[in-house]
This record gives structure tokens, C-alpha cells and sequence, in this order.
């Protein structure tokens, strides 16, 4: 079993983690100068201004944006006529169901993948008839991963997925616990390999119902013994062509097939993919058949009408591959080595603000492109030997699948070895087996081959999606450690082999020499990536993270209690990272609050009149930030707790939390039911936050409860 140790040194300040540092400099070298000054074997500025080749995509018109724009993969042709303007075709000659040659996948969104209730509508056609003896069929449409927290890798079903055989539809869901589905909702009709199919499937938490051309076609409802409950897809991204389970076009020398690579996939064309957070009413769900078939210039209006968070009309035209499909990237390190943003990066993008001498990065999309180096030149051998990896990113997602790799070296296959050096974002599955599942970290490390990942992690804060992140992870001879904007975070005391040899090239933004079915591929920004030959300290990692002009951003934001009871207490705390010293200062209604200039702002014994909106302004020497929230107290009271009850002869002396001036009744049963309490003696008016009172019905069971 493969076993992975790593100590969090997180520390906690006023119930949050103290991520500011606190080290100020008047005056400051830019960051691209105290790189160079160290010596870095590779440093790439991600300076150049080359547009990169425009890849293979199709828009996402629905209310996710651009984030939820798909990657036509693998051969997948845009600009085949469909049902409405063009449609995309898909190839799987023989219909053979261990693999899905072409496909388009959407990275992991949660917006793409919401708890019911849901619903996912498509067009598709069949190239060729279905396979008579497979009971399972193709699949043109799915949202579903196979990486569960507890069971076997492979075996859970979290999300949806839709299959069609000669005689039916089917549209599954299910949850992460059990391989079975959910529930499962099943059309029993002919499908039709000569003309467009309409299909659309609902979820509301309970029953999954299928309909075919407008009309109700089956429905199942869901069997906690089948699958447990139902669980979004969290890791993998939603794919238009195929599932991704694992198949078969991805194996390696030693002939294993890489999970996720995907199977049964679609032999035919697919049309207007919509994916909405609501269900859709059966008069909608008839006009859009209707519409499609009758008035098609209607159609894409009558779509976003029903707000979709996911809209793909795919009316792209015909892709030509550009030549060239990549863009270069200069290494101003000693190896010099030139490197190619692969086509699905794009270059040129915006860096981090405050970086001074240049502010450039890439972005890669999570399921193509990366950054790779030529695999004829041989990297320097770092086996056994200090090693820092360093980065900024600006991850877009927390469901990066396997991993997302940041700069890695491997895996290398060769000998069934699968060594490794990574800086990464992983562990979604606890493929480590960390005992923390579904959950994604930041991952320094190396493995060897071996019994054990020797790895320092830290689970990826939520609030690091959309901002700049400085990441470093280090090999000083003795511990593998772990830096997340300047601040240490999580060490790994290595058994003294450190980083493996490898003779594989370096990657930025995937695993080296990725494939478009498994690649590693990492979803968001990078800037200036480098590796040097030691290990930096921390001082020198917290100056070149405060040499950079960055205005504080706001990682958690401060949250009212609701209800807010009169009476109660309301926390307020707010999460925010930024170079050198960060002030807080709390506001209510944009009155500063004198003397709240901490991390967390406390309210006691609210009133009414303490209602309004309340905010903390972050600032550092470059800039601020404000996050507000808005606090409404409620006239109820908080409800009562009894704290002690003592009995002395056949009296119960009871005493319970309670707000002033408000109204209060002890009750009596000898069966614990909804009904049939009988009140104990009269009502009582609180005076204090306490309240204490004497009373007997004998034995079973009393409360208190608040009358006004």
C-alpha cells in the first residue's frame, strides 16, 4: 500500500490562519532581478508577446462564461450541419466500447456540476447502428467521475451520464460511494441512426426522468442500497462524447490504460448541449423540440430564455489546425532550455499585479496545453540532491481530476517504475492515501518507484480560486517543505534519497510528454515558474514574495449568522493574504468601528437597532480591500438550552440560556412525540440571559420552549 506522511504547520490567530507576513521593506528589488540573483537552473518570464494559435473550442453561452469553454480533442470536427446551424461529429469506428477516440471536454466547474435539482439537455444522432449484443451502449453526454473517497480508484459514479443501445436511452445517476447508480431513467424506444434525437434528463434528488422528442419517456427514483446519495462530478471535467472511465487509448509501455482516458464513446453527431441548475418544466421542454424542428432561428433564444449555466451550441465552423500550433517560451536560466506553450495554452495573458519588469503569464485550460521541452535535451540529474521548485498561479478550479500538475518531472513508466517530482495541485482522491479524501492539496514531492510518496501537502484553501498565489516547494537535504505565500506551511522529513533521478523532461502545466487523455493537465494561470539546483531559505522566499506590489485580496470572506436572534452573538472573520503587514479595520453602515482592527469582529447581545451592514477594509503599502456583509436580527429570541437541571425530593429545578423581556414555558410528556406536551405551571418573563425556575409532573421527559 502506498502511504504518504506530511506535518502541517498552519498556524491559527483569532480563529483564522494568520496568512499575512509581517516583514515590511521601504525600498524593494523587483522579483525577476532576485530570481536571476539566485542562480535558477530554469526560469521562464512568460514575457513573450506572440499571440498563441487559436485551439480547437466551442463558447459556452449559458451563465458559467468563458471558464466553461469546451476543447475539442482528439479529432473530434467542429462544423458538420446540424439540428440547429452546425453541430460536431464524433468518430469511433466499430463502436468499440473500451474507448472514446474523439471528444469535448468543459473543465470542472461547479457551476457545470450543481446538487439537484438539474437538468441536461442535447441533440444527437448515430453515424452507424448500435451493436445489437452490447445492453450498455454509447455515450454521448456525461458529467461523471470515477474517483471516489473510499472505494477502489474507478468505482464510484458521481454525477450523471447518458447512454444509448438499439432500443433505448438512459440517463444515470449517481454518488461516490458504491458503483452502482442511484437511480436510473430508461426510454424504451428505437433510436434512430437517420435523424436527430431530442433528449433531455432531470434530476431533483429524488426521481431522474428521461424524455425523448418533448415527451416523458421513463423516470427511477433513487435507492440509497444501490449507490449511497448522490454526489456531483468534483474532479473531472464534463464531456460531450464519451465518458471517462478508463479506456483503452491511453496505455503505457507497460500496457496500462490511464484512468479517465474514457470509453463507450459516441459514434455520431451531438447538438446543442444545455446544462441548467433547475429543472425544466415539460411545456419548455416540448418548445424546445418543437422550436428545433419548426423555427430553428428561435431556437438558441428559447435556451438562454431557461437560463442555462452551460450552453454549447457548437455552431462553430470547421477547425484548421494553425501551423505553427505553439508559441515559444525563452528560459532565461542557466540551461537556457526553450521550451513550447502547446496548442489549448494561451500566452501573453495578464501576470501578477505589482511584479514591475514585466507582468505576463500563461493560461492553460485544465484539459490541453502546456508548457514542454524537447525530449532530446536531457535535464540536469537532480536525484538526491536540494532542489526548489517555485511559482505564481492562479488556479481557476478546485477539480483538477489526477492532479494538476504546476512543474513536474515524470512520470516515467519505463520499467513500470512511475517515478516522479512534482509541484502540484493533487490528491482529489487520496490516491496517496493520506486518509483525507476529496480533498485537493498543494503537493511537493518526489516518488521513487517505491512503497511511499514523500510528499509535504496542504489542502488548497477555497478562497485561492481566481487569485495570485506564490508557491514554492523545497528539498533541503532533510525535509521536503512546503511555502504558500511566503509562509511555511507543511514539512515532509525525507528517508535522505530526496528528488528521484530522471532522465524525463521538464514540464510546466502537466506531466512531461502529456497525451489528450492523460495528461495532468493544470486549470488556470502561471507565471514565472523556475527550479534552482538548492534549496532557497525561507527569508529568501518571503523577499521575493513581499518584492512583488500586490494589493491584499480577500480569501474568505466575513460571514453573518443566520437567523441573527435578539439576544445572540454575531462573529465576523475575514481571511485575507497579501506581501508585508496587513490592517483590518471593521465598519458598521461605513462607520469605522473604533478599536476593531483585528482579523475577527465580535457583537453580544444583539438588538434590532444593531441590524446593517458591516465591512473590513484590508490594507498593505500597495492597495486595499473591502468585503461587506449584511446582518439582520431577528424579534424571536435565540432558542432556549438548559445547561443544568438538578432535582432534590419530587421538585426539577431547571436552568436555561434566555433573552431578556422575552417569554418562556417548561413542558411535560411521557412519550416523546410532536404532540401532547402539557405545559408546567404558567409562562415565565425572562430578566437576564438566564433563566431558572422549580417544577414537577413527576418522571418523563421536559423542555422549554419560547413562546414570543
Amino acid at each position: 500500500m502506498i502511504k504518504l506522511k506530511s506535518w502541517i504547520l498552519a498556524l491559527l490567530c483569532g480563529g483564522a490562519i494568520l496568512l499575512g507576513n509581517l516583514t515590511t521593506f521601504s525600498a524593494r528589488a523587483d522579483y525577476p532581478s532576485i530570481v536571476l540573483s539566485l542562480s535558477p537552473l530554469d526560469y521562464w518570464r512568460f514575457n513573450e508577446t506572440t499571440n498563441s494559435p487559436a485551439a480547437n473550442t466551442v463558447s459556452n453561452l449559458g451563465s458559467a462564461g468563458a471558464a466553461a469553454t469546451g476543447y475539442v480533442l482528439a479529432g473530434a470536427i467542429t462544423g458538420q450541419p446540424g439540428i440547429v446551424g452546425n453541430c460536431v461529429l464524433f468518430t469511433n469506428t466499430g463502436q468499440n466500447t473500451l474507448y472514446d477516440y474523439t471528444r469535448i471536454d468543459i473543465a470542472n466547474l461547479p457551476a457545470l456540476n450543481p446538487e439537484p435539482p438539474f437538468t441536461v439537455e442535447f441533440w444527437a444522432k448515430p453515424n452507424s447502428p448500435f451493436n445489437p449484443s452490447d445492453g450498455t451502449g454509447l455515450c454521448p453526454m456525461s458529467s461523471l467521475s470515477p474517483l471516489p473517497d473510499i472505494m477502489p480508484v474507478g468505482l464510484a459514479r458521481s454525477g450523471y451520464l447518458f447512454y444509448a443501445t438499439p432500443s433505448s436511452w438512459a440517463f444515470r445517476v449517481g454518488g461516490e460511494r458504491y458503483v452502482n447508480y442511484i437511480a436510473v431513467a430508461t426510454a424504451n424506444v428505437a433510436v434512430s441512426t437517420t435523424s436527430w434525437t431530442h433528449v433531455v434528463g432531470e434530476f431533483d434528488g429524488t426521481n431522474a426522468t428521461i424524455y425523448i422528442n418533448g415527451l416523458w419517456a421513463g423516470s427511477g427514483t433513487t435507492n440509497a442500497a444501490d449507490g449511497g446519495s448522490f454526489s456531483p462530478n468534483q474532479w473531472v471535467p464534463t464531456r460531450i462524447g464519451g465518458t471517462s472511465f478508463a479506456g483503452l487509448e491511453s496505455t503505457d509501455v507497460n500496457g496500462k490504460i490511464s484512468l479517465l482516458s474514457g470509453d463507450r464513446g459516441w459514434d455520431g453527431w451531438v447538438d446543442e448541449v444545455a446544462v441548467y441548475n433547475t429543472l425544466l418544466s415539460s411545456n419548455t421542454i416540448y418548445n424546445h423540440y418543437t422550436t428545433a424542428t419548426t423555427n430553428p432561428g428561435a431556437y438558441d433564444a428559447l435556451v438562454l430564455a431557461s437560463s442555462p449555466v452551460g450552453y454549447w451550441n457548437l455552431d462553430e465552423p470547421a477547425y484548421t489546425v494553425p501551423s505553427p500550433s505553439c508559441t515559444l517560451a525563452a528560459d532565461t536560466g542557466s540551461l537556457g532550455d526553450l521550451g513550447t506553450n502547446t496548442l489549448g495554452s494561451q500566452a501573453d495573458q495578464p501576470g501578477v499585479p505589482g511584479l514591475r519588469n514585466g507582468e505576463h503569464s500563461v493560461l492553460y485550460s485544465g484539459v490541453s496545453g502546456s508548457l514542454e521541452l524537447s525530449s532530446n535535451e536531457l535535464p540536469q540529474d537532480i536525484g538526491g540532491k536540494m532542489v526548489t521548485l517555485a511559482a505564481w498561479i492562479k488556479p481557476t478550479t478546485l477539480g483538477i481530476g489526477f492532479a494538476g500538475a504546476i512543474i513536474v518531472q515524470g512520470y516515467d513508466a519505463t520499467g513500470d517504475s512511475y517515478k516522479e517530482n512534482y509541484l502540484r495541485m493533487c490528491d482529489t482522491h487520496d490516491w496517496e492515501n493520506n486518509g483525507n479524501p476529496d480533498v485537493t492539496y498543494y503537493d511537493v514531492g518526489t516518488y521513487n518507484g517505491g512503497s511511499q510518496y514523500n510528499s509535504a501537502i496542504y489542502p488548497v484553501p477555497p478562497g485561492d480560486i481566481g487569485h495570485w498565489v506564490f508557491l514554492v516547494g523545497t528539498y533541503d537535504g532533510t525535509e521536503w517543505n512546503l511555502y504558500r505565500n511566503g509562509n511555511l506551511l507543511a514539512q515532509f522529513p525525507d528517508d535522505g534519497s530526496g528528488p528521484t533521478s530522471l532522465t524525463d523532461p521538464w514540464s510546466v502545466g502537466s506531466r512531461s510528454a502529456p497525451n489528450p487523455y492523460f495528461g495532468m493537465f493544470f486549470p488556470g494561470a502561471i507565471a514565472e515558474p523556475a527550479i534552482f539546483t538548492n534549496a532557497l531559505n525561507a527569508a529568501t522566499i518571503i523577499e521575493l514574495y513581499n518584492s512583488v506590489g500586490l494589493p491584499p485580496v480577500i480569501t474568505q470572506a466575513p460571514v453573518a449568522p443566520s437567523p441573527a436572534p435578539v439576544g445572540s452573538s454575531a462573529t465576523f472573520s475575514v481571511w485575507a493574504d497579501g506581501p508585508g503587514t496587513l490592517a483590518y479595520q471593521w465598519a458598521s453602515n461605513t462607520v469605522p468601528v473604533a478599536g476593531q482592527t483585528a482579523t475577527n469582529f465580535t457583537l453580544t447581545n444583539l438588538s434590532i437597532a444593531a441590524s446593517g451592514t458591516y465591512s473590513v477594509v484590508v490594507t498593505n503599502a500597495y492597495g486595499s480591500v473591502t468585503s461587506s456583509v449584511v446582518l439582520a436580527v431577528s424579534g424571536a429570541g435565540a432558542p432556549p438550552v438548559i445547561e443544568t437541571v438538578n432535582k432534590s425530593g419530587n421538585a426539577l429545578t431547571f436552568t436555561w440560556s434566555a433573552t431578556a423581556s422575552l417569554m418562556y414555558q417548561i413542558q411535560f410528556t411521557t412519550i416523546l412525540t410532536p404532540t401532547g406536551w402539557t405545559n408546567v405551571g404558567g409562562p415565565l418573563v425572562a430578566t437576564n440571559s438566564t433563566m431558572t425556575t422549580s417544577g414537577s409532573n413527576g418522571p418523563g421527559y421536559y423542555r422549554v420552549v419560547l413562546l414570543q
